[in-house]
């Protein structure tokens, strides 16, 4: 990417463009329409051999009108945006029959995929196509998709509807009791027995608007026809007057009509769930997207007469309705960067020949032992490649604050236009990216410094953070260490109890920066710790023991012993006094380590964190315990 000056304004469509389109490299079209080469090959050996030219699907794909439009599309790939170009018709081999696609297909930085691949409309309902883009939405490589189609019966509305919903999953909407469904079935047939007067009950209503209602409302929302967005707002006085002639409140009757409407799309409770899905419509332009985080799709209407260099214009102008968040603009000029200039940086690396035997020994002669040689090593290898990308990357960043400075919005108003769902959370917003700054997925195999693991101690969970430094918590070293102390087999560490008293968000909010809390992520759900129940009291320390050098299980737990009490047992003793009550002694209490128990790992501290606390409650395990008195008769 080329170094752009700070003077350069650039618009918010400009880095959408500059994020989903610049890095395109490969084109594929799969289009039972269009001539492949390998249809170009069957035709000259069939003259050759004065054969019939072949069957009719290759006879559709040798139509001028055909032929011409492919033309188009190639030059504009190859011409236009210097794109390189394979085309398929699905049938050889049959893309879409099942969820496999080649790999190929999977890597395309752009698809073009025509709707209908076994013929037209009336043969074919798209099945193929969509288990295609089912399977795109699965894999790891973001992809760009245009759906180009003619429609049904000449609607692409209706393709893009059976495409959304075949990536929709809504909850089951059952909330009626039998005798108030018969109570409203029976006031009908009597007051409107040819459904002329309530024939909106019957009408097929639009999915999208129904989806948009299910899948984004609060539940109290589905049944406030009042709302104007609402679809049934229009028919407000018609279910006031169902709900006053059967004496059923209008939210009964509304629960209803939807449960009417949802008949006719069964399909939409069976698909599979993407949580990251996202979409519109526009029905004035039928400029469209559908999202889920991995691949978009857009659906276009397929014209014998529009160049294709339309699709290029329809392609960022649904990539502009969609509004991508900043975030994710940079996210995939990453991807983009780490194409470019990734292996120029992987040169630069294997050319340190000694550095790279170094490594080598390292991992072949100590690795065994302590997996976290490879995790290092391969740290070291991402350092270096993310190095050459930096300065691009904080150009890009810095051109979006720029863009988006430029509408002459507040900051908060920006935001809401892209987080819109979050603006009325500022704590919640505030908590969540605190706990992203300060801890991290787990990235180790083994327990060491921040590892945060919950112990249920008498039925009740408790949370501990692990704050002993890391060279002495590395299992190959750990286990010279403690072997003459308490044996191969383990490994004694110490850790910090985590508290969480239920304070209210504003007493949180006052704390944040004062070196006391800690924000982690516990089953989805953000909570932050503190190190002491209130500021006059110590933290609680304590000393565990990690079977086989606390390292981790493929769930990421790991095993624990630790020092409890164990009361003296009752001792009677011998009674010689006849009819003298039985006479009885305790023993002294022992101080035990409990069998092992099982702990789960639930975060990890980023280093520099977990490092200042390490520095900091260091000093308070080893602090010297001056004698002053503080409290006398007062």
């Amino acid at each position: 990417m080329p170094n752009v000056t700070l003077s350069t304004v650039d618009t918010y469509s400009d880095l959408i463009r500059e994020a989903f389109v610049k890095p395109i490299r490969t084109v594929t079209v799969i289009d039972d329409e269009y001539p492949t080469l390998n249809s170009f090959l069957n035709v000259q050996s069939n003259m050759q051999a004065k054969e019939k030219i072949g069957p009719e699907p290759l006879e559709k794909q040798l139509k001028i009108e055909n032929i011409e439009r492919l033309k188009s599309i190639i030059d504009m790939c190859n011409n236009n945006y210097k794109w390189s170009i394979d085309v398929y018709d699905g049938q050889s081999p049959k893309l879409g029959e099942n969820s496999v696609l080649p790999e190929h297909i999977n890597h395309s930085d752009l698809l073009i995929l025509d709707y209908h691949l076994d013929g037209d409309s009336s043969e074919d309902d798209g099945g193929r196509s969509r288990k295609i883009l089912k399977a795109l939405a699965k894999n790891n490589h973001f992809n760009l998709i245009l759906v180009h189609t003619k429609g049904d019966d000449d609607d692409i509305q209706e393709v893009y509807n059976d495409i959304l919903t075949d990536f929709l999953k809504l909850q089951k909407f059952e909330r009626l009791e039998n005798s108030a469904k018969q109570k409203i079935n029976e006031w009908l047939d009597e007051e409107d027995p040819d459904f002329e007067k309530y024939k909106f009950i019957s009408d097929k209503v639009d999915v999208k608007s129904l989806v948009k209602l299910l899948a984004s409302s609060e539940p109290k929302e589905i049944t406030q026809v009042r709302n104007p967005k609402h679809f049934l707002s229009p028919n407000t006085s018609e279910i006031n007057e169902i709900s006053k002639g059967t004496g059923l409140s209008v939210e009964v009757i509304v629960n209803w009509i939807i449960s009417e409407k949802i008949k006719p799309y069964s399909a939409l409770f069976e698909g599979d769930e993407f949580h990251n899905l996202a979409w519109e419509w526009d029905f004035e332009t039928e400029v469209n997207y559908i999202s889920t985080g991995r691949i978009f799709i857009s659906v276009i209407r397929k014209k014998n007469t529009d160049p294709a260099v339309k699709l290029h214009e329809k392609l960022c102008t649904a990539l502009n309705m969609q509004n991508a968040s900043p975030m994710f603009l940079l996210m995939l000029l990453m991807r983009s960067e780490l194409d470019d200039k990734g292996l120029g940086q992987a040169s630069e690396i294997i050319k340190n020949r000694f550095a790279q035997a170094g490594w080598m020994f390292d991992l072949l002669a100590n690795s065994d032992g302590d997996q976290t040689k490879h995790y290092d090593a391969i740290d070291r290898h991402w350092e270096q490649l993310s190095v050459v990308s930096k300065n691009s990357l904080v150009d890009f960043s810095k051109r979006i604050v720029k863009a988006l400075k430029a509408t002459n919005q507040s900051d908060k108003d920006i935001v809401k236009l892209y987080f819109p769902e979050c603006i009325n959370q500022e704590f919640k917003a505030l908590t969540n990216l605190n706990a992203y700054a300060c801890t991290r997925s787990i990235s180790s195999h083994h327990l060491t410094t921040g590892t945060v693991f919950n112990l249920v101690d008498n039925g009740r969970d408790t949370y501990w953070l692990c704050l002993t430094p890391a060279c002495d918590l590395v299992p190959s070293q750990s286990q010279r260490k403690w072997s003459e102390r308490i044996g191969d087999d383990h490994l004694s560490f110490q850790a910090i109890k985590l508290q969480n008293d239920g304070e209210s968000d504003g007493t949180i909010k006052s704390e944040i920066n004062s070196n006391e809390r800690v924000f982690i992520s516990i089953n989805n759900e953000i909570v932050s710790f503190k190190f002491k129940k209130d500021k006059n009291a110590s933290p609680i320390w304590e000393t565990f023991y990690a079977v086989q050098h606390g390292k981790f299980d493929d769930a990421n737990c790991f095993k624990l012993q630790h020092l409890r009490i164990v009361k003296g047992k009752t001792i009677k003793l011998n009674n010689r006094i006849k009819n003298k009550k039985q006479q009885v002694a305790t023993g002294p209490d022992e101080l035990k380590l409990t069998a092992p128990i099982k702990v789960e790992v639930i975060s990890e501290l980023r280093y520099e964190y977990a490092l200042n606390l390490l520095q900091k409650f260091g000093a308070n395990q080893t602090r010297v315990g001056l004698s002053f008195v503080d409290k006398l008769w007062s």
